[in-house]
């Protein structure tokens, strides 16, 4: 779209008097119709240029390639075919990112990425110089290295020091991916993550000294010793590792394509590091061995030094699927998407308001609140102000009752709950607090029960039932559905759906016991 002269008259001359007019005035008008047409054009023809249906030529071809549509040059596309193809191809990538954003939201990251865990449980025993070698989605691959500055102590170091210097290495190399330390309840370890999200996201470990400390998948199920001895022949720049005295490496478990690391502190420096084997020949001593390039490689005959101076390694590539349960979009024809979700979604609060935690016995001690349950059929409830009875307390006590420590009870008259919560609960009113030891209770109530020494009594803080808030901020306990949450996002996807787009969903089930997938009932009774 452009402006023409006439056009820019007419707004010229919307911002003057309408009294104002003849022939001088429409020279003056014409004369800047005339210099700011241009500018006006170009200005239109700019913004023009930023959006796929409006822009033509190179500027198409520059907005296409933000979307990773490419003109191929050998086809001479016109700008309407390539713009149409653009739209179809982009609207179906951008519904794609859009429901894999929403899995992500609702499911999690380690639902909708990629994640290699480490095998064993912090304190990693590192070296000084120690490296890892790790691809995320396929890309070339880059080497991590530990110095002792990285860390406390680097002999002992943390699941969450080794994340921190992975990810911040990762990023200092211009590269994707980072690393995060994890607990099950058994221990800290570090996990991989890429930053992508979808089918297509992965992770691969590819050696490094420190691979054998921290174990990522896959070891082979060798068994070299630090008694194990090594013949190391150089077979013009090729290395063949032949096993030749101590406990049997197991070599036949290797595969031509398994990297083998070679740390053992026996071996000579030339002959230590990550490399790819070519050649496996099992076998029994002095003929099993395996084969791998190493131009450096110099004869030697030695005892390996360390039970782990020998792994070998199977590098798979560890992506979404491999988990037995993830949540992804499959565009598996032009107009088809077919989406995976699990069928219980990670839709919870993960802080303490608003969800419940279980907690240690024995009273919240610091942020540890919660979660509590509330009887909100009784007419009223308690603070925190409490103290303990030093004496039997019943129908005969008097009007002063010993107590162990009364500071924390309030010295105006209100009400007391004896035994809280037990089976000799009861609402108690009371008059002051005559010392730090006794309370005075009205001399007109009369005890319906027996309380024994040491009852817990305890200020009642309102007189009416309590109503937890419902923002959580109570600390209440809850329960919820295990499918609204996917019942929500099955609903979502299926808004944001383009029209003429299908969207097929798959729940998947962890298993088929207690999901109503054909087990058999049982019932139990007397």
């Amino acid at each position: 779209m452009s402006v023409d002269q006439a056009s820019e008259e007419k707004r010229i001359r919307g911002y003057l008097n309408a009294g104002i007019h003849g022939k001088n005035t429409n020279a003056i008008i014409s004369a800047f119709a005339t210099s700011s047409l241009h500018l006006v054009n170009n200005v239109i023809a700019m913004n023009d240029s930023l959006y796929m249906t409006s822009a033509s030529d190179k500027y198409l071809d520059d907005v296409m390639g933000q979307y990773g549509v490419i003109r191929p040059e050998s086809i001479g596309l016109s700008d309407d075919i390539f713009k149409s193809l653009g739209i179809e191809v982009i609207n179906r990538k951008q519904i794609r990112d859009l429901i894999m954003n929403i899995l992500e939201v609702v499911y999690g990251e380690e639902y909708t990425r990629a994640t290699m865990p480490a095998a064993f449980l912090e304190p990693y025993y590192l070296n000084n110089d120690d490296t890892l070698i790790i691809s995320y989605d396929d890309q070339a691959p880059i080497t991590i290295t530990f110095s002792s500055n990285q860390f406390s102590n680097i002999n002992f170091a943390t699941a969450q020091e080794i994340s921190d210097v992975i990810t911040r290495a990762t990023r200092t190399q211009g590269r994707t991916g980072s690393a995060y330390a994890k607990d099950d309840g058994l221990g800290s370890y570090v996990v991989l993550m890429p930053d992508t999200s979808g089918p297509s996201s992965s992770v691969k470990v590819l050696g490094g000294s420190a691979q054998n400390k921290l174990n990522f998948a896959q070891a082979r199920n060798t068994s070299a010793q630090s008694n194990t001895q090594w013949t190391i022949q150089n077979r013009s720049g090729t290395s063949r590792m032949i096993w030749s005295g101590g406990t049997n490496p197991s070599v036949g478990k290797a595969r031509a394509g398994d990297y083998v690391n070679v740390y053992g502190s026996g071996f000579d420096i030339l002959n230590k590091g990550t490399f790819t084997i070519t050649k496996v020949v099992s076998g029994s001593l002095n003929n099993a061995y395996i084969e791998f390039d190493n131009p450096l490689v110099v004869n030697e005959t030695v005892v390996q030094g360390s039970v782990d101076g020998f792994l070998v390694f199977n590098p798979v590539k560890l992506t979404p699927m491999n988990k037995t349960g993830f949540a992804l979009a499959f565009q598996t024809s032009s107009r088809l998407l077919e989406v995976y979700m699990p069928a219980v979604t990670k839709v919870i609060r993960r802080e303490r308001i608003g969800s419940a935690h279980a907690q240690e016995s024995g009273p919240s001690i610091g942020n540890q609140y919660g979660p509590y349950v509330f009887d909100t059929t009784k007419p009223y409830s308690i603070g925190g102000e409490e103290c303990n009875t030093t004496q039997v307390v019943d129908s005969n006590a008097g009007l002063i009752i010993n107590v162990d420590n009364s500071a924390a009870i309030t010295d105006a008259s209100g009400f007391l709950v004896f035994d809280f919560g037990g089976p000799k609960e009861e609402l108690v009113p009371y008059l002051g607090r005559p010392s730090s030891n006794s309370l005075m209770i009205n001399p007109t109530y009369k005890f319906k029960h027996v309380h024994g020494v040491g009852t817990n009594i305890s200020l009642v803080s309102q007189n009416y039932s309590i109503i937890p808030d419902t923002s959580g901020k109570s600390y209440q306990a809850y329960i919820t559905g295990i499918v609204d949450g996917r019942n929500y996002v099955q609903d979502l996807i299926n808004s944001v759906a383009a029209t003429g787009i299908i969207i097929n969903i798959i729940i998947l089930y962890p298993n088929p016991v207690g999901l109503g997938r054909g087990e058999a009932p049982i019932i139990w009774g007397i």
